[in-house]
């Protein structure tokens, strides 16, 4: 307990905005309310914000005070697309399908990461481990000693 004790303590030091794209999940919006609640982190939850506050009123958390970004409605949703074909053309995807896979929160997250809007993102609950990877893999990329 001490351990987690200590890092708590640390995050309440150095609050970073984490990313939540799973965002309609009801455990996952608890989880960003309590983030907020103890000062641990500036939670960011991806998804359709009318979706998360229903999910969010039904369940009785307060998510006033928690950032909600609908990835298809971002005002940085081009810039978005256009940095993701780039990075996967040399694979064959064209920008039409570079922009219908930003739009994938797992996928906007991971550039929010590459673009410094947010300096973690958490994900995993009604995702696969291959699939947040492949995310963050294509868009973040592996250091440049690292090829697996």
């Amino acid at each position: 307990m001490e351990l987690i004790e200590n890092l708590r303590n640390l995050a309440r030091k150095n609050q970073k905005a984490i990313v939540l794209p799973e965002g309609t999940e009801p455990r996952v919006i608890a989880a960003a309310a309590k983030m907020l609640a103890d000062k641990i982190a500036e939670p960011i939850l991806l998804g359709k914000e009318n979706d998360i506050r229903e999910k969010a009123a039904s369940e009785g958390i307060d998510l006033e005070e928690v950032t909600i970004i609908d990835p298809s409605r971002h005002a940085r949703l081009t810039e978005f697309t256009e940095k993701y074909y780039e990075l996967r053309k040399h694979k064959g995807i064209t920008i039409d399908e570079a922009g219908n896979t930003i739009q994938d929160p797992l996928y906007f997250a991971a550039m929010m990461l590459r673009e410094n809007m947010a300096a973690g993102a958490v994900a995993g609950s009604i995702n696969t481990t291959g699939d947040v990877l492949r995310a963050a893999i294509q868009i973040v990329g592996l250091q440049p000693d690292i090829d697996v």
